[in-house]
């Protein structure tokens, strides 16, 4: 059950980084602030898809209010 929860929070928080919902974001990190680091299929972090669609604001956030360490998708 845990596990479900996580996958799901997980893919709320790649969904919010593409539509740039920061306030939805904020709320996952809430939840469980270790999804910043865990990666999609493609091996993209939340970081990594805000770059990808534009949302440098939010990514700026995650690096500096929430301490996101930003890596190359492997």
């Amino acid at each position: 059950y845990k596990y479900y929860m996580e996958e799901e929070l997980l893919d709320d928080l790649f969904q919010s980084c593409r539509i740039g919902d920061i306030e939805k974001i904020k709320e996952i990190y809430q939840k469980n602030p270790k999804l910043l680091k865990k990666r999609n299929e493609n091996n993209k972090t939340a970081m990594n898809i805000c770059l990808s669609y534009g949302k440098k604001e939010i990514f700026n956030i995650l690096k500096n209010e929430y301490n996101g360490e930003y890596e190359e998708p492997k």
